[in-house]
């Protein structure tokens, strides 16, 4: 379903998959295009999707990842009940999120934790 190396699925419970990004820095091409493809394949063979991003690691995304994140992002949006949420996100990257105004497009949560409160309390799958 992805390649393991670049996102690792460390969890999948019901319909929440809770995925961590291998790279600290997506910058290059070669690891910005398979993060985008493991990204989409994520979404397959899920009914209702409810992935949560890990970006703990992630010290540096190249525009080029931002744009990747937006892909299955928009996909999640034309599914009922289907989410994406990012958290552990440092203060780097977060401003990046606030300076480019993509933070408007993400549901980011500070831990794990806030993050499977909010599945549990917004939104719920159909």
């Amino acid at each position: 379903m992805f390649r393991p190396g670049r996102l690792g699925v460390c969890a999948k419970d019901l319909c929440v998959i809770i995925a961590t990004p291998a790279d600290q820095m997506l910058l290059s091409t070669t690891i910005v295009e398979r993060f985008g493809e493991d990204l989409l394949a994520l979404l397959n063979g899920v009914e209702y999707p409810q992935i949560l991003i890990n970006f703990e690691r992630v010290v540096h995304l190249s525009s080029a990842a931002f744009g990747k994140l937006l892909t299955p992002q928009r996909a999640i949006n034309t599914i009922p009940g289907a989410r994406l949420m990012l958290y552990c996100i440092s203060e780097d990257v977060l401003e990046i999120f606030v300076t480019t105004k993509l933070k408007a497009h993400f549901d980011i949560q500070s831990t794990e934790e806030a993050a499977l409160s909010r599945f549990a309390t917004t939104n719920p799958v159909p």
